[in-house]
């Protein structure tokens, strides 16, 4: 057995997202061991050395049952990947493993009081444990006073004959990982009061669930793991419990026979929170969730596609019963339950909102193949979303139990979907208690199909109002269920519907004209400044709306439509010229209107009546996102509007590359300083690199952001991808659930995601993602038809 130098440092560890942070003050010993016996010698030698240890592993295969026990308040480090001498180190568990010797677990940390444990760079395989309620390969027990951390990192647990790990502690960080092949399931956490941080982990092919936590109290993070065939997911559960899921992927785990869900989360009086997961064939089910008692349910962006429950909720099955849900900008896709909610069950006694949501070939033998909704009491809102294609017994699209007068369904789609017994589009179950006294839930601005009771079914009768479309196809423009220009949804929702969002599932404005259209999508085409080439409309096919070249200002989309800088010959909309004075740098659309730089008389906003002065100082950059309009004014910092009062966010100047809303927040440039993003609360640094001249433009992959030579890339919440090595130029702007790309003499292209679509040869200046609302003469200036508005100068 080598000793190193003794230690007198201050180290840290610090959960990815914050969650666990404190210095532990170690003053121990170094121990660097090459072999199985050296291993056990080191860990009874540093359980009473009275010191925090460092055991440093040499590349090898290391067999026994090794063990420390210790009353002893003092925290271990394990540390795989040394060459001989431990003066350096490759951290690959591929090159330092643990491996079982007979009947027993591989590897047992017991410690005292405020004792933390460190595991790094390791596999552990072949345990077999002495009882089913311990880890076959690795046991963490750690006393819950004072707390501590137990950190797993870049560690492989595989080949056991039962659970990979079972940690017990207060505080549990799990990274960079993988759990495979395990007989039992990936890793069991019991505790977790401080928090419980699992991030870039990969579950594969363990016979049990992935992760189990037991969190009562406590809160589990689960960000950019990756599950796949397990007999379950993960599952977080506990009294009180917190859990959030954000950027995972779960594939093909669980069984018909099993209710081995992908997600679960069982939180009585707690919260569940899921953000832009992706759960596709699993056979247990999509996501259980359930924070009965008053807890609440939050799941946006999510894919639930091609899941099988045994029972309900194909997709997912919420309910909060006397609690909140918030179902926002979901896609269910072939989703299949056996008894009802073919792609998702919701059960709610309180206040439940669908929103953006898209269900299409969801199918249910019982009531509601797209989606199966108990509202028993207080506020139940549906606005915006569509039912396409599904199946059940009864209410093809949607079947609803109504036992409050406060449902309200707004600016719903429902189209093609097929029912065996009553209600292909939409069943209503209203007077479920059978006293006579039915609720009357309201129906605004939805388009389904109205024939009684074959499309449309209810026990009680309800008013339809004549605001709902009756069987109009929607005429989608592609597979997606994107609306063409032909779609009779266009501008036909009500803009005052309860909930309504401020951006359709794409991320795209959700009033992109007029006003709101029914339906998940809101109709956007892209319109391009060519330029010399002048302005251009495309929609599948490419028209030229005017040959004139807008100026520095460009294009935007506002309520009114496109509104577009053409300097001395004035700035031009929906209602013809706004105005003959010559915009400054900038114009952008916002919930206000329109706002329009004009450099030194200040910035200015049309309401589509009259103008406003907003500030004298001169804009240089701005952005419209949730809490208002945000303007950067250059040495004076970055400000938010929010339509009566200015706040400064930021004295920091944002650079060229701008700025841009996204699903996280607010996206700034600060050139040398990085790219940062500001979620209302706080800031937070995407990345160290300047933005290029491309700019930067919230899609349905995220944030795209052109880095010059370094390429383009999208950021989705969690992680960067490189979507190509070309550098973007002039513009980029996501529109219809795609990125448009300008690539200057290479063209403009577009990409879905996953393929990528020349567009035009053509190189762009500028470009939106507005709904055109009017006919611009082909070859001259634009021409207003589409109001009979005049034209309002500035005061």
């Amino acid at each position: 057995m080598n000793y190193a130098i003794r230690r007198n440092t201050s180290c840290s560890l610090t959960a990815a997202v914050g969650l666990l942070s404190f210095s532990l003050g170690v003053s121990g010993a170094d121990f660097c061991v090459g072999n199985s016996r050296d291993l056990q010698n080191a860990l009874v030698a540093a359980t009473t050395n009275g010191e925090a240890d460092r055991i440093a592993l040499v590349k090898s295969t290391y067999a026994g049952n090794f063990r420390y026990e210790s009353a002893e308040g003092q925290a271990l480090e394990l540390l795989g990947g040394y060459d001989p001498g431990c003066r350096s180190r490759t951290v690959d568990p591929t090159n330092t493993k643990l491996i079982g010797a007979g009947n027993g677990e591989v590897f047992t940390f017991t410690g005292g009081p405020g004792a933390g444990f460190t595991l790094e760079g390791v596999t552990v395989s072949g345990g077999n444990p002495t009882s089913e309620y311990l880890g076959a390969g690795l046991n963490v027990f750690t006393s819950s006073e004072p707390l501590v951390e137990v950190l797993l990192n870049q560690n492989r647990f595989a080949d056991n004959s039962g659970t990979g790990a079972y940690i017990d502690a207060d505080g549990v960080i799990v990274s960079n990982s993988s759990f495979e092949d395990n007989a039992g399931g990936g890793v069991s956490v019991s505790g977790g009061i401080v928090g419980v941080n699992i991030a870039n982990n990969s579950f594969s092919r363990n016979q049990g669930a992935g992760i189990g936590i037991y969190a009562s109290h406590g809160y589990a993070i689960l960000t950019g793991n990756r599950f796949s065939d397990n007999g379950g997911g993960a599952s977080v559960s506990g009294f009180g419990c917190g859990a959030t899921f954000s950027d995972n992927s779960f594939t093909g785990n669980g069984t018909a026979e099993s209710s081995g869900h992908a997600i679960s989360v069982d939180c009585y009086r707690g919260s569940a929170v899921l953000n832009r997961n992706r759960l596709v064939g699993n056979q247990g089910g999509g996501a259980y969730v359930d924070a009965g008692g008053g807890g609440t349910a939050t799941l946006i962006g999510n894919r639930f596609f091609n899941n099988a429950a045994p029972e309900y909720g194909g997709g997912a099955y919420v309910t909060t019963w006397a609690g909140r849900s918030t179902i926002t900008n979901n896609r269910f896709v072939g989703n299949v339950a056996t008894m009802g909610g073919g792609a998702i069950y919701v059960e709610s006694a309180f206040f439940t909102t669908l929103t953006n949501n898209r269900f299409v070939d969801n199918e249910t033998a019982g009531y509601g193949g797209g989606a199966y909704f108990s509202a028993y009491t207080d506020e139940n809102i549906l606005t915006n979303n569509s039912f396409t294609g599904n199946l059940a017994g009864d209410g093809g699209g949607l079947g609803l139990y109504v036992q409050s007068n406060n449902t309200v369904l707004s600016n719903n789609l429902f189209w093609n979907n097929a029912a065996t017994g009553n209600g292909d589009d939409l069943w209503i179950d209203n007077d479920p208690d059978g006293d006579l006294l039915p609720s009357q839930p309201v129906l605004m601005h939805n388009a389904f199909d109205q024939a009684i009771p074959a499309g449309f079914y209810v026990t009680d009768p309800i008013r339809l109002d004549p605001s709902n479309m009756d069987a109009l196809d929607p005429v989608f423009g592609d597979e997606d269920q994107h609306l063409s220009a032909r779609s009779p949804m266009i501008n036909a929702g009500d803009r005052s519907a309860p909930a309504l969002p401020m951006a359709d599932i794409d991320g795209d404005p959700r009033i992109a004209g007029r006003t709101v259209d029914i339906g998940a999508d809101e109709y956007v085409a892209l319109t391009v400044d060519f330029g010399a080439d002048g302005l251009w409309h495309y929609d599948e096919t490419w028209r030229q709306l005017t040959n004139w070249d807008p100026g520095a200002a460009g294009i935007t989309g506002w309520t009114n439509g496109l509104a577009a800088d053409f300097d001395d010959a004035g700035l031009w909309g929906c209602e013809g010229m706004l105005t003959s004075r010559d915009p400054g740098d900038v114009i952008e659309g916002w919930s206000g209107g329109l706002a329009v730089d004009f450099d030194s008389d200040g910035l200015w906003n049309y309401n589509g009546a009259r103008w406003i002065r907003l500030t004298t100082w001169d804009a240089e950059e701005m952005a419209w996102w949730s809490d208002g309009l945000a303007v950067d004014f250059g040495a004076d910092g970055l400000w938010i509007y929010d339509g009566s009062d200015w706040t400064r966010l930021t004295t920091w100047d944002a650079g060229d590359g701008g700025m841009s809303a996204w699903s996280g927040g607010l996206a700034v440039d600060f050139d040398a300083e990085g790219l940062w993003s500001y979620d209302g609360t706080k800031w937070s640094r995407l990345k160290a690199w300047d933005v290029g001249s491309g700019g930067m433009s919230a899609w349905s992959g995220g944030l795209a952001v052109d880095f010059d030579a370094d390429g383009l890339w999208s950021h989705d919440g969690a992680r960067w991808t490189r979507l190509t090595t070309f550098d973007a130029r002039d513009a980029l702007n996501g529109w219809q659930g795609s990125l448009a790309v300008d690539f200057d003499a290479a063209g403009l292209w577009s990409y879905d995601g996953l393929v990528w679509r020349w567009l035009s040869a053509r190189d762009a200046d500028a470009m939106s993602d507005a709904e055109l609302n009017q006919a611009l003469t082909p070859h001259g200036r634009p021409d207003a038809t589409c109001t009979s508005s005049q034209r309002v100068e500035l005061p």
